[in-house]
């Protein structure tokens, strides 16, 4: 289950961003929601790009991000542990 992503320079995120994908970590689904233009699709597409590994997929960075920034898109996974070692 994915517990968090951090997204930096893409789309409307020019900075690094932590958007929290529970409410707590017994809850077995999230809904994004929001205004027109706040960055839902945004999301969806970074963890596009995370788990296809780019793969005919272009990145969208943001256009007011210094050249000296990096792009990128992190995701934070809650694991049973037990299960992570078989």
């Amino acid at each position: 289950m994915i517990i968090d992503i951090v997204i930096n320079s893409y789309k409307s995120y020019q900075k690094a961003t932590s958007i929290n994908l529970t409410k707590d970590y017994q809850t077995p689904y999230s809904i994004i929601y929001g205004m027109n233009g706040v960055g839902k699709s945004a999301i969806l597409e970074a963890l596009n790009f995370l788990f296809n590994f780019g793969y005919n997929t272009e990145w969208n960075t943001n256009k007011r991000r210094k050249n000296n920034d990096y792009s990128y898109v992190l995701a934070l996974f809650k694991c049973n542990k037990e299960a992570f070692f078989e």
